[in-house]
């Protein structure tokens, strides 16, 4: 793709084709328009050939003439290109100025794995799976059937690429082992807990919500997944242990 500065020079080179072609499109009519009245002009002479001559002009100043419709045809187009593509500069000159401003507010960045996740009751864990899997663009297993897994000798996990950001981060301060303890939660349930090291360094963030918003998402690692066994000839479904990845933001209003 394109960068912005690559793409106002193709705009320019675009226009200047629509401009190149205007100024052909105006000489051919004109050149046209000039045969035309000089073949009336000489039709009033006598002579057969010079009669001849006329019509043969006519009708290459009528040649010349349709050609502006072509032309018109080629700017037209060329003209409605030269607007998608003002409007993708625009689009991404506003996408810059948003990033800009939001790699200027960004206070925390970084991925982690949420910790405690085996800990957790089983009903918020299969609460927040069921969540994920519903509001996931991703099918399970990544849509492959099981003949496209064996043809892959490798594993594929049941719930690969599902992920949402949506959730909450909680802090916990009578946790006795860390006041500065931050749950996770999605839609309600409790997943586990952020990093100790993490949630040291945003705690003071996530306890000022009027100053501080944080952002990201939550991914699902591990878990159910299926295998080709090359020693019984078939496609095994097995575990692994199942947990959730976060990348986090923290942005100052």
């Amino acid at each position: 793709m394109e960068n912005t500065k690559e793409l106002k020079a193709s705009i320019e080179v675009v226009k200047e084709q629509v401009r190149t072609l205007e100024r052909k499109r105006d000489l051919y009519f004109a050149i046209g328009i000039v045969i035309i009245i000089f073949s009336i002009l000489l039709f009033f002479i006598p002579g057969i050939l010079i009669k001849v001559l006329c019509f043969i002009e006519f009708f290459v100043g009528l040649i010349f003439v349709s050609t502006k419709a072509q032309f018109q045809l080629q700017i037209n187009n060329l003209e409605a290109s030269i607007d998608i593509a003002n409007q993708e500069l625009s689009d991404r000159v506003e996408k810059e100025k948003i990033d800009e401003i939001s790699l200027k507010s960004l206070i925390f960045s970084k991925t982690f794995n949420v910790v405690g996740t085996k800990y957790r009751d089983k009903s918020d864990i299969t609460s927040a799976l069921k969540y994920i899997s519903k509001n996931s663009w991703s099918d399970k297993y990544q849509g492959m059937t099981n003949k496209e897994i064996e043809d892959s000798f490798e594993k594929t996990f049941k719930f690969s690429n599902f992920s949402t950001p949506d959730f909450d981060l909680i802090p916990e301060p009578s946790n006795e082992y860390d006041t500065n303890a931050i749950r996770v939660f999605i839609d309600g349930s409790n997943i586990g807990y952020l990093p100790r090291s993490e949630a040291n360094q945003v705690i003071e963030y996530i306890n000022d919500k009027s100053n501080y918003v944080a952002s990201g998402i939550v991914s699902i690692t591990g878990g159910p997944y299926k295998e080709y066994d090359y020693t019984i000839d078939k496609v095994v479904s097995k575990n692994s242990d199942l947990g959730f990845k976060m990348y986090l933001e923290i942005h100052k209003k």
